[in-house]
């Protein structure tokens, strides 16, 4: 009866279960796999119809609920970040570390994942950078350059991730503190040149009496006779009376 209908006969005599002859017959046809975006975000049950060639279609419903990515900070780790400046003369804004780096993780818990047009941190809801997510992942970097008080600061740090759905996933909040540490005073801070300072000072000082002196000797010379002459005077005065007195 197979031949004559153009059929195949298989024997399934020492098997009870019917399982393998249904795989085996559906390997025997053409099998094709159909796969769809829907922009569709609403939850009720969908209806989807398939026409073949030949007039065969076939319908099924089914439904889905659309969820927000879920976003995690994954770095930093440290909830205590302090600035640290390198000397004396390094300015407040220059300390170091003036970026942090802030890596997120991005998953999709209705198992429908989605492009995503970016990502962006905000700092106690304040957008301060943006990154692109690459591989469900996304790196942005924040400028603390500004936080310059030598007390701690805390800060709320915040991601949030926009899919082609418009729909806003965040990260649980993270929060973190910064601090700003000046240098330790060494001293008194002269300059490395302060002796080349101090011995031009000098010099020019001894030029400057010499040139007086030189230019006022007759008068300075009178001068110098005659407190000469008046100290003469004086101890012979006192020499004087002194000798008078032993006598």
């Amino acid at each position: 009866m197979a031949e004559v209908t153009g059929g195949e006969f298989f024997e399934t005599y020492e098997s009870e279960d019917v399982e393998p002859l249904f795989d085996l017959l559906a390997s025997q046809r053409t099998q094709y796999l159909i796969t769809y975006q829907t922009s569709l975000m609403t939850m009720e049950d969908r209806k989807v119809t398939l026409g073949a060639t030949g007039g065969v279609v076939a319908t099924a419903e089914y439904s889905c609920e659309v969820q927000p990515s879920q976003v995690q900070i994954v770095s930093p780790v440290e909830d205590l970040v302090t600035r640290e400046a390198a000397g004396e003369e390094t300015l407040a804004v220059d300390a170091e570390p003036a970026f942090i780096a802030v890596s997120v993780r991005v998953s999709w818990p209705d198992g429908l994942p989605r492009e995503v047009q970016g990502a962006r941190l905000l700092v106690d809801g304040v957008a301060v950078g943006q990154g692109a997510v690459v591989n469900n992942q996304a790196e942005i970097t924040w400028d603390i350059r500004s936080c310059q008080s030598e007390g701690w600061t805390p800060a709320s740090l915040v991601v949030e991730v926009v899919d082609e759905y418009s729909l806003v996933g965040q990260s649980p909040p993270m929060t973190m503190a910064i601090r700003y540490a000046p240098p330790e005073p060494t001293g008194l801070n002269l300059p490395e040149n302060i002796m080349l300072y101090v011995s031009v000072g000098i010099a020019l000082l001894s030029l400057g009496l010499a040139l007086f002196l030189f230019f006022n000797r007759s008068r300075v010379g009178s001068a110098l006779q005659e407190a000469r002459d008046g100290i003469v005077d004086f101890v012979e005065r006192v020499t004087g009376r002194r000798t008078a007195m032993v006598a």
